[in-house]
């Protein structure tokens, strides 16, 4: 999951706000990838912080 994904869900023309449906995917992918990352950061041995 690449920042350029998580990215495009939100990417709106002008000044839309993004629906219910595109912040919940948004908020989705952006977890996700953040449990990836805590998850690699464990067994590489890197602190929690």
């Amino acid at each position: 999951m690449s920042f350029d994904r998580i990215a495009s869900v939100l990417d709106l023309p002008g000044d839309e706000e993004p629906t219910r449906e595109q912040f919940e995917k948004a908020r989705h992918y952006l977890y996700r990838s953040m449990d990836m990352l805590e998850m690699l950061a464990m067994e590489s041995g890197l602190p929690p912080d």
